[in-house]
């Protein structure tokens, strides 16, 4: 049970939780103008006829999608486009229930809430200038915020509840703790798919034909020139004798440069010239580079937003390290253009024969793997096949000295078992020896380790029954345009 638990540690219940944390992330640098005008108040969904609007599900896309830009793919930005959207979905659907039961988050929990968010303070106390500045640039309301918070405080505590009331039987622990301990004993060989290079052979038709499937994928970089103005605390420092001015007149210019970029969103010269610096512009740019304006993830991920992007606003107010933050717009961009056959006919090679020997290498496993069904030795199939045989014993789920693909898949596989999974750039084919229990047990399985498995079911059958008996309606046209 604990392990097919930690297994999906990664599917549902994470896009429950993320909503709890979002939304103060949101004021850490990364908030932007994300929409303009109607848009922002446009439905992506109704749940029971409670609508999520645009700007919200906009908000957690582009903090869940990290690595957004115009070339990613559009396979995966539509998963995350439906994994924000159900992780909004069930958070209504959380929130719905709990307010037909009763609950609800008092005004004074939320004052503290807000007066605790390190973004709305200013030398560790709260600060109303602050704090409404950063309402402003995220275009939220301290109605819309307060609202956001006891969503998802609700949700939160009412998860936490369910998580630490539940109990195990000492018979639980004991099962558990011996299915813990389990290890398996394996032979195994590894096969190098680059031995099989001397049957490799690619023409020059096999390197056009490839060209022309593929041509999209072939394309110079997405490129961009940005303007931008910083402001440093060093600039108020070599001005300034008392540390504690220099400091206040900082977070004053901050405050001031947050105002005038967000009332002048289609340019920085009245910012620039308020706080009488300069607007620099960088060279060209794509979302790749490891080096100069590009090398800091969060200059990357405001760039790319689609209103600094395509829409020519600025960004929000950037933080670039300890004391030191960044306003930036987009001023050009360069399409990506397609690149000939000759500059990636080489690129294009190299990547056929990767493909050949890769497919020549798992036949071979798969034909070894039928004979091991069939009863032949490993030892002998591997000595027919010039590859030595190699041995692990007391393998167990907290193995550290084993790769976590042959790991896991070993963990699955019952006495006389064989089977064949990548390691890295090669393939693996194993069998496994024996499955036993060491007279020591090196694990431990402690009652709150299966209390929590067991809240984590609770919470999940609470959610299946919601998504069960729901009204869910989505706006697939507003989706796309995202």
């Amino acid at each position: 049970m604990l392990q097919k638990i930690r297994d999906n540690a990664h599917g549902w219940w994470v896009y429950v939780i993320i909503p709890v944390m979002i939304l103060i992330f949101v004021f850490f640098g990364l908030g932007n103008y994300l929409t303009g005008g109607s848009m922002s108040q446009a439905n992506v969904a109704k749940v029971n006829g409670d609508a999520i609007t645009y700007r919200d599900f906009a908000m957690l896309y582009q903090q869940i999608n990290h690595d957004q830009n115009p070339s990613q793919d559009k396979i995966k930005a539509n998963y995350i486009k439906l994994q924000v959207l159900q992780n909004l979905i069930n958070q209504q659907l959380f929130y719905q229930a709990l307010q037909g039961l009763g609950f609800a988050v008092s005004s004074d929990v939320l004052d503290g809430l807000i007066y605790a968010t390190p973004a709305f303070q200013s030398q560790g106390k709260f600060s109303m200038n602050q704090y409404q500045s950063l309402l402003q640039n995220v275009g939220m309301t301290t109605e819309q915020l307060r609202e956001s918070l006891a969503k998802s405080y609700l949700i939160q505590q009412f998860q936490s509840g369910l998580m630490t009331s539940g109990f195990a039987l000492p018979s639980e622990v004991a099962n558990e703790s011996l299915l813990a301990n389990v290890v398996r004993d394996i032979n195994y060989v590894t096969i190098d798919p680059s031995s099989f290079s001397k049957n490799v052979q690619v023409s020059d038709a096999d390197i056009a034909a490839y060209y022309q499937m593929h041509q999209n994928q072939f394309m110079t970089p997405y490129q961009l020139q940005v303007q931008y103005i910083t402001l440093s605390l060093d600039q108020f420092t070599k001005q300034m004798k008392d540390p504690n001015q220099a400091q206040a007149a900082f977070q004053n210019a901050i405050t001031s440069l947050s105002n005038a970029t967000f009332q002048n969103p289609t340019t920085l010269t009245p910012a620039a010239s308020m706080l009488n610096i300069s607007v620099q512009t960088s060279p060209w740019l794509s979302a790749t580079d490891t080096k100069g304006l590009f090398a800091t993830p969060a200059v990357v991920q405001a760039a790319m937003t689609d209103a600094v992007l395509n829409g020519g606003n600025n960004s929000s107010v950037l933080s670039l390290g300890k004391n030191q933050v960044m306003v930036l717009r987009v001023a050009d961009k360069k399409m990506p253009v397609a690149l000939t056959l000759a500059q990636v006919s080489a690129q294009i090679k190299t990547t056929l024969i990767a493909q050949q020997e890769l497919s020549q290498a798992s036949d071979a496993a798969k034909a070894m793997q039928v004979a091991l069904t069939k009863g032949a030795s490993l030892t002998a199939l591997a000595q027919g096949a010039h590859l030595s045989v190699q041995k692990a014993q007391g393998v167990s789920q907290a193995s550290k000295n084993i790769d976590p693909a042959l790991l896991s898949a070993v963990v699955g596989t019952g006495t006389g078992g064989s089977a064949i999974m990548p390691s890295g750039n090669k393939i693996v084919v194993f069998q496994v020896a024996q499955v036993y229990v060491p007279k020591t047990l090196a694990v431990k399985v402690t009652p709150a380790e299966i209390q929590g498995a067991w809240g984590q079911i609770e919470v999940a059958s609470f959610l299946a029954n919601l998504q069960n008996t729901a009204s869910v309606h989505m706006n697939d046209a507003l989706l796309k345009a995202q």
